[in-house]
């Protein structure tokens, strides 16, 4: 499959170039986690068709940033199969998978790289769901907030009862700097496209 017809969930964070506009990491990850979750539970034809054909494959994700007119213009999209997730200071638009090719010219103009955010130090919620992220790798956080989402899908995917009970506390990520030794139900390791070389466990879920 080319890169212009494989699917990805593609996700756009609003990302303003002014003092007020400034986005904590974690608020960043977990609106993504939860616009993640909103595409997949989605049981319209359209959208259940289109996340099928995405997960038979790598189940790509991309993410993505815009400010200004060009936020706009993704905003104003006449796509129905995107949903908005707001969370804290973060405010982030998810689309169902979707093609390279098919993408709207607004969507495909949204800026990929550069996207690094710094923590806003916020206080652990208990009741969040803990990632543990391989800090040595220095990941962006665009590559983090994909890492995390691959995770939460397979941990939604294996642990159903631990996942509603999450869900009825919040929904909520707690990022934890440093990945345990010992087992993991969910271990992300990462095919190297970008960033970290193949092979690099990225994050894991107990």
């Amino acid at each position: 499959m080319s890169s212009d017809s494989e699917l990805a969930m593609v996700f756009v964070l609003r990302n303003e170039h002014t003092p007020d506009g400034h986005v904590a990491q974690e608020d960043a990850v977990d609106a993504a986690v939860r616009g993640m979750l909103m595409i997949l539970s989605d049981r319209r034809p359209a959208v259940v068709a289109a996340v099928e054909h995405w997960v038979a494959g790598r189940f790509t994700k991309i993410v993505k940033r815009a400010h200004g007119r060009l936020w706009e213009r993704v905003v104003e999209l006449d796509e129905p199969l995107k949903v908005r997730a707001v969370v804290g200071t973060a405010d982030m638009l998810v689309f169902a998978p979707i093609a390279r090719a098919d993408q709207p010219p607004a969507l495909r103009a949204a800026h990929v790289s550069g996207l690094q955010l710094e923590s806003a130090s916020r206080a652990s919620i208990e009741t969040g769901l803990p990632v543990y992220v391989n800090d040595s790798l220095n990941m962006t956080t665009g590559k983090l907030i994909a890492q995390v989402c691959h995770a939460v899908q397979t941990f939604v995917s294996i642990h159903p009862r631990r996942t509603a009970l999450w869900l009825e506390a919040g929904g909520h990520i707690s990022l934890v700097r440093g990945i345990p030794n010992g087992n993991h139900s969910v271990m992300i390791v990462d095919a190297g496209q970008t960033e970290v070389r193949p092979g690099s466990v990225t994050v894991a879920i107990d």
